[in-house]
This record gives structure tokens, C-alpha cells and sequence, in this order.
């Protein structure tokens, strides 16, 4: 009988539900500050990713300038006779190995392989190799794969020229 009175002035709810909330409200608040965080790892994650991007455009923007336009100064190989190099210049190339090689580095489209990761296929403007009256021999990569080809150029009396792939190699 004391037992059952005992029972009955302690209502379980009283007691259960304030213990039960305030586990709840510790809980919530330990998920707010996980939850907050990884916010703030989100977020310098993607400020490093933001950094990480600028950083690449700034090599793509390098890396097209050396591929674009080569310097004034680079040597490129070429197995022409003086000969051939005149006829060249008398069909409007000023300095035909040079011009050649200029030429190719514009048209990647000829490139028969596809990119990877992310990459652009460009030609190396100081491995572009003239082998010969109509030859060209070049080298290719877009900073991950590469390869090679030999091409074949026909220049017009205006100095137009135009190139035809012959083989490529990976």
C-alpha cells in the first residue's frame, strides 16, 4: 500500500518526459555544431577548389601561349634545300619553316586522338620537324597522352597553306 501511493504521487510522465526533452536538446545541439562544421570544411573545400581552378587556368593560359605562338628566335629543324626554302618564299611564306610550323600549331583539329582529362591536344611548335619538300613530321599532347604524325603541306602561289595527315602515331 505505501509502495502504491509512493507510485501514485510520482507520475512517471513528470519525470520521463523533461529527461527524455533534455537528451533531445543535447542531441540537437551536438547536431548543430557537426552540422556546422562540415559547413565550414564545405566551404574551405570549395574556396580550395576555386583556388586550385585559377591556378589551372593560369598554366592553360602559359601553356597556350608557348603552344600558340612560338618565339621569333626557335630554331625548327627542317631537311629543305636552299632551293626548296626559296621556292617557298617566292610563294609568299616570309620564312617558310617557321611559317609552317606556325601554321600546323593552328589546326589541333588534325589531331586524331581525343583528350583525356580535361586536356586540349595542341602541337609542339618546336617539334614541328619539316622533313622534306611536302613533309612535316610533328609532335602532339594535350599534358597527359601524346604522339606524333607526319603530315603532308602543299603551299598556294598565294601562301595559303593546307595540310593532309599521313599517319599518326600514340
Amino acid at each position: 500500500m505505501i509502495r502504491e501511493r509512493l507510485l501514485a504521487g510520482l507520475n512517471l510522465g513528470s519525470i520521463l518526459w523533461p529527461t527524455v526533452s533534455g537528451v533531445l536538446a543535447v542531441a540537437c545541439v551536438i547536431l548543430a555544431i557537426i552540422v556546422m562544421d562540415l559547413k565550414d570544411e564545405l566551404f574551405a573545400n570549395d574556396n580550395e577548389v576555386a583556388r586550385i581552378r585559377m591556378e589551372d587556368k593560369e598554366q592553360q593560359k602559359k601553356l597556350e601561349k608557348w603552344f600558340k605562338r612560338p618565339k621569333q628566335s626557335q630554331i625548327y629543324y627542317t631537311a629543305l634545300t636552299e632551293a626548296e626554302i626559296e621556292q617557298l618564299k617566292r610563294k609568299g611564306l616570309a620564312d617558310p619553316i617557321q611559317d609552317l610550323a606556325v601554321d600546323l600549331v593552328k589546326h589541333p583539329e588534325l589531331i586524331p586522338m581525343e583528350p583525356v582529362l580535361g586536356g586540349t591536344m595542341d602541337f609542339w611548335p618546336d617539334a614541328v620537324m619539316v622533313l622534306g619538300p611536302g613533309r612535316v613530321r610533328a609532335e602532339f599532347e594535350d599534358g597527359h597522352i601524346g604522339g606524333h604524325m607526319i603530315l603532308e603541306y602543299q603551299v598556294s602561289d598565294s601562301g595559303k597553306i593546307s595540310w593532309t595527315v599521313l599517319e599518326a602515331q600514340d
